[in-house]
Order: C-alpha cells, then structure tokens, then sequence
C-alpha cells in the first residue's frame, strides 16, 4: 500500500508545473503600470538518503510595462487588479482597446480549465478503486487492518478530486472577474462581436449569474435571461 500511496503521490506531483504570478504596486506614472512578478521554479535534487526530490524556488522582481503589455499580462494571468488599473489608466489618456482576442483568449482558458478536471476525475476514481485491493489477501485476523488500508485509497481519491475541482472552480471565477471588466469598461470596445459571441457562448454558463448577464448585455444583447455556475 505505501508503494501504491508513494505512486499516487509522485503522479500527483508530476502534474504541477512551473508558474509565474503578478501583483499589481502602486505607481505615479500615468502610462505605465508596476507589478511584481514572481516566478515559482522547481529544482531537483537529493535528500540526505540519496532519494530524489523536487524543491520550489522563488524569485522575485518588480517591472514597470507600458499600458497595453500590463494589460496583455493581466489577462493571461488572469489579475483583475492590473486589467482594471490598465483600462483605467487608458481611459484617463483616451485610448481604447479592441477586446476581441482578450474575450476569445479567456473563454478559452475556462475550457481548458474545466476539460482539464476530466482526466483529475479519471485518475481520482482509480485511485478510490485501489481500495479494493487490501481487501484480498488477508486473513480473517487482520479484518481491521484490511478496513482501515480500504479507506485509504477512497479517501485520497475524494481529496485529489475535490482539491482539483476548488482549484479549478476558483480559476473560472478569476477569469470571469477578468471578462466581466472587458466587456463592461468604457475604456474596452468590440471589433468582432460575431467572433466574441461565438466564444462567450461555449462558457457562459460556467460563470456567476452577475458575469453572465454582463456579457449577455453587452456582447450578446439579451436583456432577459441570467445564469448561474454549474457545479
């Protein structure tokens, strides 16, 4: 079993990657936007055993973008907090951004977001149903000890599943914080609104019901119907 657990755990593992997160600073200049980025790189390595291991390493930075490269960041790293200072600052100076692309590129990221539970909820189910497998074997003497090693593996796969889907839920919420500010600020205008609708269309109904009638209002024009997030 602590062979099967160590497996399961190093499948796990294997499935993180390296990311880079931005926060948003204060800044005076009125075109440009400071943020602090922060690169989470792993590092492999040995224990004192000689087993090998993977270590996090961070590294800080603090850059200053133009306008529209903090604007891009804030939409593939989904941070309303620097999309809105952006468009705010670009309303300021009287500039307008076409937000076509940025709606297509965020829809796309919440389906990606939530087809990628489907393998999670694969691999948490095989890992339920190797509770099975202390059950056989064993003599009558050990039925604790059979019990307590068959609600292992459901337990671990039930936690798999649920952090895999909090983390993704809470992944759609940011996006749609994110969508719900481009498709509502002045500073923000629709080139292709067919190509916007066709994308939003796929997601909607993934989104809280505020987001969603934001969008209908705005991109799709329907005043009368409103959504709430699918479970």
């Amino acid at each position: 079993m602590r062979k099967f657990l160590a497996a399961a755990l190093f499948l796990m593992g294997s499935l993180s990657a390296e990311w880079t997160e931005y926060t948003l600073l204060s800044t005076v200049h009125p075109d440009k936007i400071l943020v602090r980025e922060i690169k989470h790189i792993s590092v492999s390595g040995f224990d004192s055993h000689g087993h090998s291991i993977t270590l996090w390493h961070e590294t800080t930075t603090e850059k200053f973008f133009d306008l529209y490269e903090a604007f891009d960041i804030g939409i593939r790293y989904h941070s309303t907090s620097i999309v809105l200072e952006a468009l705010s600052k670009l309303e300021r100076l009287g500039w307008r951004i076409d937000v076509t692309e940025p709606i297509v590129v965020v829809c796309d990221e919440i389906k990606n977001t939530m087809a990628s539970l489907k393998p999670v909820k694969i691999m948490a189910s095989i890992i339920a149903g190797c509770g099975l497998i202390p059950l056989f074997g064993f003599s009558m003497a050990q039925w604790r000890e059979r019990v307590i090693a068959g609600a292992v593996f459901p337990a671990f796969g039930a936690f798999v599943w649920w952090a895999a889907r909090s983390n993704s839920r809470e992944r759609v919420k940011n996006y749609g914080n994110v969508l719900r500010v481009l498709v509502t600020s002045p500073a923000c205008y629709i080139a292709n609104r067919t190509r916007a609708s066709m994308a939003v269309m796929e997601i909607i109904s993934y989104l809280d019901s505020g987001t969603s009638v934001a969008i209908m209002q705005n991109v799709l024009g329907v005043y009368s119907q409103s959504y709430v997030m699918r479970s």
